[in-house]
């Protein structure tokens, strides 16, 4: 009798279980196959990514602008003191002040250095819509980049000679790697990240590339004191070099020939 009695407790209950979940079921919309491919998207992947760029460089050439700015700029300063002489002998040999010296033999290059640098960054904003996000800073930097390239090219032309030039090219291929404009250092070997923050052309690139996508403006104070520390150094090395050529020896006043 117990057992019948709970059966028949057992079935009622289903019974109304039964109902209760037809009746869920009568009240849901009805449900098509856009509606079913919602449901699962938003079942398999209850979370929403979205990518945020804060500095966007959306073309490659705007990317690698940083880089090709400072190349040029290295170049004409390679070429220039193939065209100017480094130093007036005659002032040399006078009593003409070594540093007045220095800087009249760095100024003429570092003059026609800016005004190629003025060009180049016309037509790559006029003609190729580079659209830097800091104009003054893009122009200012790329300025101070010229006239330190200069500086460094013309110690090596007045110290060395030709050898200065050679030396210059091998730094300006050593640079392309270290500068950090191709790719990021930090993928970079070990070497050339060891490099990387003693070379001058890798802060030109740091800066042009805040200038014309944008960046942190810490990091670009620090590229402008750099390179103007850089300018400074090489002039007063070029100074010396004066000071030194001015010490006239056996050697130098009887040079040996070889042939």
């Amino acid at each position: 009798g117990v057992a019948k009695t709970g059966a028949g407790q057992l079935n009622d209950g289903a019974r109304r279980l039964a109902g209760q979940v037809g009746d869920g079921l009568s009240r849901m919309p009805p449900r098509g196959p856009s509606e079913s491919d919602k449901a699962s998207s938003e079942l398999g992947t209850p979370s929403v990514v979205r990518a945020t760029t804060l500095n966007p460089a959306d073309t490659y050439g705007r990317g690698l602008a940083p880089l090709l700015f400072p190349v040029a700029l290295w170049s004409f300063s390679l070429i220039a003191f193939l065209l100017f002489k480094p130093l007036n002998e005659r002032a040399v040999g006078g009593r003409t002040n070594p540093l007045s010296i220095a800087i009249g033999g760095w100024l003429p290059a570092a003059a026609l250095g800016v005004l190629g640098g003025l060009v180049l960054t016309g037509v790559l904003d006029v003609a190729l819509g580079l659209a830097p996000v800091d104009v003054v800073g893009t122009v200012g930097l790329v300025s101070l980049g010229a006239v330190a390239f200069v500086a460094i090219d013309h110690f090596l032309r007045a110290a060395f000679g030709a050898v200065g030039g050679l030396i210059s090219v091998g730094l300006l291929v050593l640079q392309v790697g270290t500068a950090g404009g191709l790719y990021p250092m930090e993928t970079a070997p070990m070497p050339l990240q060891v490099l990387h923050p003693l070379l001058p052309m890798s802060y030109l690139v740091d800066g042009l590339r805040i200038t014309i996508s944008g960046g942190e403006p810490a990091h670009l104070v620090r590229d402008a004191l750099v390179l103007g520390s850089v300018l400074l150094g090489f002039l007063l090395l070029t100074t010396l070099v004066v000071v030194r050529q001015r010490t006239w020896t056996i050697g130098r006043l009887h040079p040996q020939f070889r042939f």
